[in-house]
């Protein structure tokens, strides 16, 4: 083979693991000709090795790193022939480390170091310097890159060498193959799962990656471009990257006693489990474990054994069979065997089970459908208030929620969930009697409790307008209809005798919290029929941002349910944990019978040095919010933090934070639903997103605008029962974005602002420093 490519996000890690880099470096040679990857796939923890049929090239990447586009951008470096890289085996290793730096920041579209004496006199072709200490003085590499405008990007090294004319004429000769063999890198992704595993146990890489916890080391003294925040080897990030389920069952101080108490204690084959705990301290690894554990022992007696893991969404829902894979239960992943595991969101299970279409359904995702819906129920919201004029001047509520942005933006969210769950989780349709919901004296809601008679009225109209566009115009069957169309199904005779064959041993839950009422009745139909239910499910309540009241668990079918409760955490650090369980344990609606206080006992275990930084308020009398949020983003990165999100409470500032953030040309990202695909720990971004799309997400630091007072929570006059309700969602966005950040926390406050009670009353606490900026 006479290539190696790397997309650039396993090249930003890989730079990351000087020893890994440097094994692979010597693994090249032999590589480069073993014959069989052109057939199979070398897999060592979250690594893949292959090469394309033509035998062109090798092809190495980590699975956690791809983008799932089917189109990375790739770095490419020619190993053998004229000005190949195993020409100059005495200077292979720091060569392959400047080819890894050289793709790493040209893909990212970042200028090379000025100490590497860079050269691009010569059309199409840059060279520099070959590396440090003997490759310093003799040797240059070459390197060409396709156009920045390219849908998929890609840079192609050759060298070492003597820089004359033939040694640029043949750099730029290898600009046509770069391009074809980034369409034969990319198709080698999408036929992958159709090749065997094959065995290569002579690989430095592969043991420099078992052996070895993974650090922050760089490459030598030299500077590389957004290194990875100082941080202990045991940093859970990097420790334990690649683990499989033996890796954390019989590792020491792979679980904490707990998830070890709770994965072997089998619990789960006597009654129900809801895994409660804050925010990174491991319940979907818990989880996940568990369900491999339940398959496992299936196989050791012989038995059969089918299993449903349930995902929210799309994205999620392929993060977690990715982690399957990684964990070793690939083989499990086979919908016919008889030990199964399925991987599926509700969405995917309830079109199998009704036969319904992608074209009968507003999208095939959840996370995109409900997003849709909110998008009706506000236009709807708009139509009914302009034509009912009179009627929502003479409610003090509707008047005020009308004319403030940020109140008639949580309205909508309201009335979204009302018309989910009030309206049509009720049974009531746009032919039933209007009298059933605008007079009914049994609160169907909290909103619905709120609500005069009059107002109701309003409500209504919005759902009959809401139903015409979904229903009536388009033919569509909205996230609700579906769920409520299944749950029918479930209740039938009929579903009772296909359930003993086709319902499911064991179901697990992810992100329970994100599950509507509606959603959560199906859970414990979908098992086999046994004296309990044979469910498991994660929650954080904490991160159910909108603070719906929902029935509880056993009035939902799932009874005798064991509370397990995890304490540790294993993302943030002790000051931004405090701050966020200051912040949540001032709800008033969260810690019961039916949801544990886990912030009493629960304490960060991330292994961060004791002078991380304390979250902090930084103030401006000249910025405003959004130049400033740009600023504190901007010192950031000239600290090498790579990974930053700007969370906008607020949606007053979104356009101008946005503008700000873009002017920064460090290719920002907005976030549009939660669990979207990242790029992993060690790739430079900045991440723009409202609260309600940020769960399932980590970063680095977390700048936060628009916690002032006034704005967050926004005032809602004539109605303390709306107000406080509303103050409690705001407490949960702020929980729930506090609690994505590892080492930084910052909130923003421009001028003419103050923090925001809360915050205020932190600051007090000295949980929060406070400067201006």
């Amino acid at each position: 083979m006479n290539y190696i490519l790397i997309p650039q996000a396993t090249i930003s890690w890989l730079i990351s693991k000087h020893r890994a880099a440097t094994a692979l470096a010597h693994d090249l040679t032999s590589l480069s000709v073993f014959d069989a990857l052109k057939r199979g796939v070398v897999s060592f923890g979250p690594v893949r090795v292959s090469a394309g049929r033509s035998g062109r090239f090798i092809a190495l990447w980590n699975v956690d790193y791809l983008g799932g586009t089917g189109a990375e951008s790739w770095g490419a470096i020619k190993l053998t022939g004229k000005y190949g890289l195993l020409e100059k085996e005495e200077i292979q290793t720091e060569v392959f480390n400047r080819a890894l730096q050289i793709t790493d920041r040209r893909l990212q579209s970042m200028l090379l170091d000025s100490s590497w004496k860079r050269r691009s006199e010569f059309a199409g072709v840059s060279t520099c310097i070959a590396g440090r200490g003997a490759a310093y003085d003799e040797h240059r590499v070459a390197y060409v890159e396709t156009d920045l405008a390219s849908i998929v990007r890609g840079v192609l090294v050759i060298g070492p060498a003597w820089e004359d004319a033939a040694f640029r004429a043949a750099a730029a000769q290898e600009l046509p193959v770069l391009r074809s063999l980034l369409g034969d890198a990319n198709a080698l992704l999408a036929e992958i799962t159709e090749r065997p595993t094959l065995e290569h146990f002579s690989l430095r890489v592969s043991e420099a990656l078992a052996d070895a916890p993974l650090t922050t080391e760089t490459l030598g003294d030299e500077p590389v471009s957004f290194p990875p925040l100082d941080a202990p080897a045991g940093n859970d990030i990097y420790k334990t990257m690649g683990w499989t389920y033996d890796d954390w069952c019989n590792t020491a101080n792979g679980l904490t006693p707990t998830q070890l108490q709770v994965l072997n204690s089998s619990i789960i084959e006597r009654q129900p489990i809801r895994i409660v705990g804050a925010a990174g301290s491991g319940k979907t690894l818990l989880m996940m474990l568990l369900a491999i554990r339940q398959l496992r022992r299936a196989a050791e007696s012989d038995q059969g054994c089918r299993i449903v893991y349930i995902a929210h969404n799309s994205a999620m829902r392929d993060k977690v069979r990715a982690r399957f894979v990684e964990l070793g239960a690939e083989a499990y992943l086979a919908r016919s065997a008889i030990r199964g595991l399925d991987v599926l969101t509700l969405f995917d299970y309830a079109k199998e089970q009704l036969g319904v279409t992608d074209l009968q359904l507003i999208d095939a995702d959840a996370d995109a459908s409900k997003r849709y819906q909110r998008g009706v129920v506000e236009r709807a919201t708009g139509t009914v208030f302009s034509s009912h004029r009179d009627q929502v001047d003479e409610s003090a509520l509707l008047s005020q929620l009308s004319n403030e942005p940020e109140l008639h933006s949580l309205f909508v969210g309201l009335v979204a969930d009302e018309i989910s769950i009030a309206i049509k989780g009720q049974g009531m349709l746009p032919s039933t009697d209007s009298r059933q919901y605008v007079e009914a004296e049994r609160r169907l809601s909290r909103l619905h409790g709120l609500m005069s008679p009059s107002e109701r009225a309003l409500v209504w109209s919005i759902f009959l307008r809401y139903n015409e566009e979904i229903s009536e115009q388009d033919g569509l069957l909205d996230a609700d209809d579906l769920a409520l169309s299944l749950l029918g199904r479930f209740r039938t005779p009929l579903w009772e005798l296909r359930r003993r064959s086709e319902g499911y041993d064991y179901v697990f839950v992810d992100e329970a919290q994100l599950f509507n009422e509606n959603e959560k009745r199906l859970f414990p139909m979908m098992t086999l029929r046994k004296p309990y239910v044979p469910i498991a499910l994660a929650l954080d309540q904490a991160q159910q941002t909108r603070s719906l009241t929902s029935a509880g668990l056993g009035t939902l079918g799932v009874d005798d349910l064991s509370n397990q409760t995890l304490h540790a955490v294993h993302r943030s650090s002790a000051s931004i944990l405090k701050l966020a369980f200051f912040t949540i344990q001032h709800t008033t609606d969260l810690f019961g019978s039916e949801f544990p206080d886990f912030t009493r006992d629960t304490s960060s275990v991330t292994g961060m040095s004791a002078d991380t930084p304390k979250p902090a308020v930084v103030r401006s009398e000249e910025r405003s919010a959004a130049e400033l949020a740009a600023q504190i983003v901007r010192e950031m990165r000239s600290r090498n933090i790579r990974q930053v999100c700007v969370a906008c409470f607020a949606d007053r500032y979104w356009n101008s934070l946005r503008d700000e953030l873009t002017r920064l040309k460090e290719g920002l990202r907005v976030l549009e639903g939660r669990g979207e695909v990242l790029p992993g720990p060690t790739h430079p971004i900045i991440v723009m997103a409202k609260p309600d799309a940020i769960g399932g997400q980590e970063f680095d630091a977390v700048v936060c605008v628009g916690l002032e007072q006034g704005v967050v929570p926004p005032r809602v006059m004539g109605n303390e029962p709306l107000a406080a309700a509303v103050e409690q969602q705001s407490l949960r966005e702020m929980y729930l974005v506090f609690t994505r950040a590892r080492t930084e926390l910052t909130i923003a406050i421009g001028h003419a602002g103050t923090p925001t009670g809360i915050v205020q009353s932190a600051i007090n606490q000295g949980l929060i420093s406070d400067a201006t900026h």
